[in-house]
């Protein structure tokens, strides 16, 4: 009787043990599966915005289209206001510029592609991706001014352009994007690779993509 008293308490203990661990399993499962599907909502929000950022450069009906990038106009009339506020030091070689001014939208990519470094709702692949092209055109973007708008504010300290400020804007934008084009970061280069990228969003949501094959 005694016997059969603790088998039976075995049994029982044995049974509420696997019942707990299987219940504490699927409610683990559970909470993973609902973070999981979190994680991805999160992440397919930030690939749909990212998506459309990329693409407001080349919207010939956005405000943030390259044809209507104001950078260079800012960036030439600071250099034109300080040139003629201090003419006279500047053309008896007191003293030049200051720099090289770094445009607005260089800094913004900047800051896009330190933020894209860490970014946790960017997969591996299309960040890394995203990042080499954004360091590409940060790179192009440094040395087209630094050597175009450099050697033109040389030329203002040689007594050059003074007459003709207002008119400089295009064969200076002209050769910015030479310099830009050489380097890989063209407008046609960078539309391409604003496809790639969209291109590899789209290949990522595929993997969800109950009705594919």
């Amino acid at each position: 009787m005694d016997l059969a008293v603790k088998l039976f308490q075995m049994a029982f203990y044995f049974t509420a043990s696997t019942v707990a661990i299987l219940t504490f399993i699927k409610a683990k499962n559970g909470l993973l599966n609902s973070v999981n599907t979190e994680y991805q909502k999160k992440v397919m929000e930030r690939l749909s915005s990212l998506s459309e950022e990329l693409w407001e450069e080349f919207d010939y009906s956005s405000e943030k289209h390259w044809s209507k990038d104001k950078n260079l106009q800012d960036t030439l009339d600071d250099i034109h206001k300080y040139a003629l506020s201090h003419k006279h030091e500047i053309l008896t070689k007191k003293f030049g510029f200051l720099g090289v001014p770094v445009p607005k939208k260089q800094m913004e990519l900047m800051a896009l592609q330190e933020k894209l470094k860490s970014d946790p709702f960017v997969p591996h692949e299309i960040r890394g991706k995203l990042v080499g092209i954004l360091e590409n055109r940060v790179s192009a973007m440094f040395d087209a001014y630094h050597s175009v708008i450099g050697e033109y504010q040389k030329d203002i300290e040689e007594g050059k352009h003074w007459d003709k400020f207002d008119d400089n804007h295009d064969w200076i934008s002209n050769k910015i994007v030479c310099v830009m084009s050489k380097n890989g970061a063209g407008i046609t280069e960078l539309e391409s690779a604003a496809h790639e990228v969209r291109l590899e969003v789209q290949k990522y949501y595929n993997q969800f993509n109950p009705l594919k094959n």
